[in-house]
């Protein structure tokens, strides 16, 4: 895993990342140190990149990857958008570092995850209804029918939902597993052996292998992160681009754009004069910033929520207007519901920002260049020690590295890795 912060105000832009890079394997997990997650672009370009996720794409290492683009680079563009269509420019009509079987492997693993996900859900719900039977009795083979059906159709409305790759179309990667000589029938046959297919479902599952193809989600196991932190020549204001990268299949680069994230003068849309940004990890920055940890303040409410239901017990009551006439009914539960959203939104959308959030952005809004820079590595530092408090290995660590960006002095790095120069002083290195 990896920690990355831009915190951005209106003299500039302070970039810390930690320096571990952890790798997975079937014989289990590794951690190496000293691995840069930052990097400039140079000369007069006052933009860099930060780099989190997946370290390769398409069996060849991002940084590579990006590393022979910015030799590509001359002036600098007017706005911090240009550098990310330059890049995607590039990524689709260079010479391509990977290999065409790279692109068949992506689009298999792909499927692969989203088939064997819908299969792993209906046998976990099966084995569920299996405990449930009487000793003797076997399941009924409509229930289970009815419960792989349920899950297909599931699978189906939740890709129905995500938004497309920009540039790249349902007609597109279906024609892209045809030319890739993909065998859908006999990978579902294989799939879902256990199951009846019936037509229908069988032309669910294979509308769902171009939609896989085609959809942004959240896909872990192989997708790559990156920030575009910075300004254009014509940008007074810096701010951040974030791109999620899946990497390349029918010979495109497939891609989700954020919008722009950054600061803007008062009285302008979204505007704000400082802004954080977290890429990654980062649960105890959160948590530093809004005053609360999701995960403690849920698993609160939860119990507060049973605690109800168990002193006055599951009752129904009803529900009058100021009249008092009768309008509906109520139970426990439902109370129990109701006291707890309203004290999570009270707490995340009211407390929280006031108490917090604000006065925090607040602080950042006057703060120097230099001051930037140290609260950008604290930041990070934070998450780095939070990882030694929970479960597992720590993924967030070793020198935290950082760099700072603003319109007039340009990237000057503050902490790098082997680097001698003292963080902050007049011997930083400059791009």
């Amino acid at each position: 895993m990896t920690s990355q912060v831009a915190v951005v105000n209106f003299y500039g832009i302070a970039v810390a990342s930690d320096t571990v890079v952890t790798q997975s394997s079937s014989e289990g997990m590794k951690t190496l140190e000293n691995m840069s997650k930052i990097y400039s672009l140079g000369g007069a370009h006052k933009v860099v990149l930060v780099h989190s996720g997946n370290t390769n794409i398409n069996g060849v290492a991002h940084w590579l990857h990006l590393t022979e683009w910015i030799r590509t680079l001359t002036e600098p563009f007017s706005t911090l958008g240009e550098y990310v269509n330059s890049y995607l420019a590039w990524a689709n009509n260079s010479e391509p570092l990977h290999t065409p079987l790279s692109e068949v492997n992506l689009m298999n693993n792909l499927l692969n995850d989203h088939f064997y996900y819908l299969k792993n859900r209906a046998d976990s719900q099966l084995e569920s209804d299996v405990r449930n039977l009487v000793e003797g009795q076997k399941l009924d083979e409509g229930r289970i029918h009815e419960v792989f059906e349920q899950i297909v159709i599931e699978g189906k409305s939740y890709l129905d939902d995500l938004v497309d790759f920009e540039g790249y179309t349902y007609e597109e990667s279906v024609n892209d597993l045809k030319v890739a000589d993909f065998k859908l029938d006999e990978i579902i046959d294989f799939i879902f052996k256990d199951f009846d297919i019936t037509d229908e479902l069988r032309k669910i599952l294979t509308e769902s292998a171009g939609m896989v193809l085609c959809k942004n989600q959240e896909m872990n196991f192989v997708d790559s992160e990156i920030g575009f932190v910075g300004f254009g020549s014509d940008e007074p204001f810096g701010g951040v681009v974030h791109l999620h990268c899946r990497g390349f299949y029918g010979s495109k680069i497939h891609i989700y754009v954020e919008p722009k994230f950054g600061v803007a003068p008062s009285g302008t849309e979204d505007g704000s004069s400082s802004v954080i940004r977290h890429f990654a990890q980062g649960d105890a920055i959160y948590a530093f910033i809004r005053g609360y940890n999701p995960r403690i303040l849920n698993r609160t409410l939860r119990i507060v929520r049973d605690k109800i239901e168990e002193v006055f017990g599951e009752k129904e009551g009803e529900i009058t207007n100021d009249e008092g006439e009768t309008i509906g009914k109520k139970t426990t539960s439902d109370l129990a519901f109701e006291i707890a959203d309203e004290t999570f939104k009270e707490i995340t959308e009211n407390f929280s920002q006031s108490s917090f959030a604000s006065p925090l952005l607040s602080s950042i809004e006057g703060m120097s260049i230099v001051n930037l820079a140290n609260f950008a590595e604290s930041l990070v530092g934070i998450q780095a020690l939070s990882t030694y408090s929970q479960l597992g290995a720590a993924t967030v660590g070793g020198l935290i590295e950082v760099v700072t960006i603003d319109r007039a002095e340009g990237v000057i790095w503050h902490q790098k890795i082997g680097q001698s120069a003292g963080k902050g002083s007049k011997a930083a290195v400059r791009d």
